[in-house]
């Protein structure tokens, strides 16, 4: 292929023996991708559509039209096969890394080649003529568009500005040569025909969902679902009584939500609403709880059925005419945290605020020595000069040192609010993504703190973060049943995870009764005991407040607060 590559000159008369050139050359071409790995497979097309601009100049408009066509069309399923790859490992517990390199590559390239074709063919006068050509690389393109803007969000990189004016242009483009509208199959193996008005209105509505708080596998559902209602979507020129979002026609950019009196009479505008497909959302919602289960063309999307109703709650409430307003003030904060994640790193660092506060040693070295002098039978011991007694942040700092400094980050604080805190982060890790559980300390102090993430962003091409905070200082716990004794699920669960029928935990509250503890500890109505400051009470576990990867946080109830006892009675 490479000597193509650099043969960027060729005349009509050779155009049909480079390799592309003829339906023949192609089909030799594509049979010698013998690889099976669909990554491999993906890049050995990519070699392809990301030098269309040298193919373009190579190729008559007809051969290279068919060439892109070719090319795009058959690696689908290996690109289908990432995707697929992507949703399984973001849906687990601890997910690995994501194949989103080579699928945004792909889509990049994609979005190029067919822009490039679509435009070839438009000033070629016998192949203008042919709207179904037209329109095949204008829904490609645009699709290839939707998708990689969705590719970025999930990797928290911004897409750009020039994306915007690219995708309008094209839009305008093909409705002036009246390819817009047009309705046909994108590929030989998608499921439903399309337009590139369709695929335009789909990347419009992915992009005013409130991504920030999403996940990977809400952001696929998002897009599901923005297909599902896109045709009860209503545009028009002028604001209407159900306008909710507008676009910018004179300076792209990413929808805004529409505010009656704010912006009159500045750039020209385009606005759309939902239509009738927030009602269908509504529907939705209430369809999968009645029947309990997904539609099938959301099974695959990463989402179960509780999380994709508790998304399509939150879609309505965005997507409404009065979406929600932040409930309480921020107060802008200059600082750092250290932050670490995973239950049980987070509950070694609590643990080590706890010891550090008792003011007890870590002289464990003394301790050793004298041991191992009385073994040897020494008659007399010379006591050494006692080591310089620490701080306790001295204390805390060895502990973490020695516990988990290696898994720590530094944030640099942005604001806080009553149960917020928002940060900057110095570069986007694998493991950041909605729901985490984290612990974080502010630096000049000695408490460690829980949090959740639950927004994630760019702001001044920085990431960001937010945590959902809980009040008061937690408590390092341990949990147990009732009657180590009697056969119950969780003392069976108990038994089987640890031999003891303990679990580890932290209570995040007392006031409010709330604890966190390892995935699967939550049975309704369970009677256990919690260990708090150095005594067992009895409880209820009351409800699942929220869970994610390895932990969940509980409500539980107090059988009666003022029974307790030692921990080793």
């Amino acid at each position: 292929m490479l000597n193509w590559i650099f043969s960027r000159n060729k005349s009509n008369e050779e155009d049909a023996k480079h390799p592309l050139g003829t339906e023949r050359g192609i089909a030799a071409t594509l049979a010698n991708i013998t690889e099976t790995d669909p990554v491999r497979r993906i890049r050995e097309i990519n070699d392809w559509l990301d030098e269309s601009e040298t193919l373009s100049q190579q190729l008559n408009a007809a051969q290279f039209a068919q060439a892109i066509d070719r090319l795009d069309d058959f690696i689908q399923p290996d690109v289908a096969k990432c995707w697929q790859n992507l949703w399984t490992e973001a849906a687990k517990n601890q997910p690995g890394p994501l194949p989103t390199q080579i699928l945004d590559l792909y889509h990049r390239h994609a979005l190029k080649a067919n822009t490039l074709a679509f435009r070839a063919a438009l000033a070629d006068e016998t192949l203008a003529a042919d709207k179904r050509v037209l329109a095949r690389h204008a829904i490609r393109a645009l699709h290839a568009w939707t998708t990689q803007k969705k590719l970025c969000r999930m990797s928290l990189r911004d897409p750009g500005s020039s994306i915007w004016k690219s995708a309008l242009d094209l839009v305008i483009l093909a409705d002036e040569s009246s390819a817009l509208n047009l309705s046909q199959n994108a590929y030989s193996s998608s499921p439903a025909q399309t337009t590139a008005w369709q695929e335009y209105t789909v990347g419009l509505l992915f992009e005013t969902a409130p991504l920030s708080i999403l996940t990977i596998s809400e952001m696929e559902t998002v897009e599901r679902l923005a297909r599902f209602i896109e045709p009860y979507v209503q545009h028009s020129e002028e604001p209407q009584p159900d306008s909710i979002f507008s676009i910018n026609l004179q300076n792209p950019k990413e929808p805004e939500r529409y505010r009656p009196g704010v912006g009159l009479g500045e750039d020209k505008r385009r606005y759309f609403g939902l239509g009738g497909g927030h009602q269908l959302l509504i529907d939705l919602r209430e369809s999968m709880g009645n029947e309990k289960r997904l539609p099938s063309w959301l099974e695959s999307s990463g989402c179960n059925l509780f999380q994709t109703r508790k998304l399509l709650n939150t879609l309505g409430q965005h997507w409404s005419a009065t979406p929600p307003m932040r409930g309480r003030p921020r107060r802008k904060l200059n600082g750092e945290i250290f932050v670490t994640w995973s239950l049980e790193v987070v509950r070694r660092m609590v643990s080590a605020s706890e010891f550090a506060y008792s003011r007890r040693t870590l002289d464990y070295e003394g301790y050793l020595k004298s041991m191992t002098a009385r073994h040897r039978g020494h008659e007399a011991l010379v006591a050494e000069a006692p080591p310089p007694s620490r701080t306790g942040m001295e204390t805390l700092l060895a502990l973490e040192s020695e516990g988990a400094r290696q898994m720590m980050e530094k944030w640099e604080v942005i604001d806080t609010s009553d149960q917020g805190l928002g940060a900057r982060l110095p570069a986007r890790k694998p493991w950041h993504s909605i729901g985490v559980l984290v612990g974080y300390r502010f630096e000049e102090e000695m408490d460690w703190h829980v949090g959740i993430i639950r927004r994630l962003g760019i702001s001044h091409g920085k990431p960001n973060v937010g945590l959902t905070t809980f009040p008061g200082i937690p408590q390092c716990s341990q949990l147990r049943s009732a009657n180590p004794k009697a056969e119950s699920p969780w003392a069976n669960q108990t038994r089987e995870t640890s031999g003891l029928g303990w679990r580890d935990a932290i209570v995040l509250d007392e006031n409010s009764c709330l604890l966190v503890a390892p995935t699967g500890t939550f049975i309704d109505d369970t009677r256990l005991e919690v260990s708090i400051k150095g005594s067992f009470r009895p409880i209820f576990l009351e409800s699942l407040q929220t869970s994610g990867n390895g932990y969940e946080i509980i409500k539980y109830r107090e059988v009666d607060p003022e029974l307790s006892r030692p921990p080793n009675s």
